[in-house]
């Protein structure tokens, strides 16, 4: 009979309403919110407008997608600790996709202050890193050696830079080395003394503390003083007339 039918339905359906309840606060206590949520979905697919469900699903629902909130945020402030400690390997190209995740991570989280102010000085960071990995590449060391002791005091201590100055360094020692190399040749081509001692002067001015420079003008002085020492001396006996010695003299100047 179609009463009994309806009734047998009715006390089906309550079942299943009660299993649901029963499971649906089972998973919630469990902290299985979206495992509570599909629950009270399939429930309502089957049997639609049960009060009793739908209040449940309703705040499941807003505790899900908090939930989601919560996991996408840990998941963006994750992304951002971490591009921070990979930047160092990145290259030019992937500094700027790094700035591209940053970005992505800004517009997703366009109300959170606490992400605004990460973003914002990961950003930064990444921005005055590429700027001195430009000036590195392109060889420019003095403005690179600027952009770094720049970046220490925005950054203090921040160990990206540390490798930036080791860099910076490295450079500065290939310039001064190549340098060197070039006055070297450039004295060993040069034998008069007046012009080896501009060459010297030249370079003290570019590396005051070079040892090298230092110790081959002080050679140098040392070699113009004897031979004025000498001249003198020759001069003094020529006006004593004892022209037997200061013609040995002149021999020993050359």
């Amino acid at each position: 009979p179609k009463d009994l039918r309806a009734r047998i339905a009715e006390a089906r359906k309550a079942e299943d309403l009660e299993e649901c309840l029963t499971a649906v606060r089972v998973r919630g206590e469990a902290g299985d919110l979206e495992g509570a949520l599909a629950l009270t979905e399939e429930f309502l697919t089957k049997y639609p407008a049960v009060k009793a469900v739908e209040s449940l699903r309703s705040p499941l629902q807003a505790k899900v997608e908090q939930e989601r909130k919560q996991q996408q945020r840990n998941t963006d402030l994750a992304t951002l600790r971490d591009i921070e400690q990979t930047a160092t390997a990145a290259d030019t190209r992937g500094l700027a996709e790094l700035r591209t995740a940053v970005q992505q991570v800004a517009s997703g989280n366009p109300a959170d202050e606490e992400i605004k102010q990460r973003v914002s000085s990961v950003a930064s960071l990444l921005s005055t890193l590429a700027e001195v990995r430009g000036h590195l590449e392109a060889a420019r060391v003095k403005e690179a050696e600027t952009a770094c002791e720049q970046a220490f005091e925005k950054f203090p201590g921040h160990p990206l830079f540390k490798g930036c100055l080791l860099e910076v360094e490295r450079q500065k020692s290939q310039i001064a080395a190549h340098y060197l190399k070039g006055v070297q040749q450039r004295l060993g081509a040069e034998p008069a003394w007046p012009k080896q001692a501009a060459i010297l002067r030249e370079a003290l001015g570019k590396y005051p503390n070079e040892p090298y420079f230092v110790a081959e003008m002080a050679s140098l002085q040392g070699k113009q003083k004897t031979l004025q020492d000498q001249l003198e001396k020759a001069r003094e006996l020529e006006e004593k007339q004892l022209f037997g010695d200061a013609v040995r003299e002149w021999e020993t100047v050359g």
